[in-house]
């Protein structure tokens, strides 16, 4: 079962990487950027529209990150006492 998840997984990531290959070659537009005050040297748009959506996902993961840590620590917690209950009743 890992396997066939690591194996959809690389598909998955394989067509995002072609996907975002095509959209930069389909938007070649020169953009430059004030970000934070700073200027950013002109880049096409659609490496810009790209980079923008992978921070995007960056932070949207790291986000979430908490919470989901949280709720498998929780869920540990609730299988062991879960797993003791079940052992202290007698059959």
């Amino acid at each position: 079962m890992k396997r066939i998840k690591l194996i959809f997984l690389v598909i998955i990531l394989i067509i995002c990487a072609l996907a975002g290959i095509w959209f930069v070659q389909d938007n070649p537009a020169l953009t430059g950027l004030t970000v934070f005050g700073f200027s950013v040297g002109p880049l096409p748009l659609g490496v810009w529209l790209v980079a923008t959506f992978f921070v995007g996902v960056l932070l949207a993961l790291f986000a979430t990150s908490v919470p989901v840590a949280r709720a498998r620590r929780k869920n540990k917690r609730l299988e062991k006492e879960l797993n003791r209950l079940k052992s202290s009743v007698p059959a």
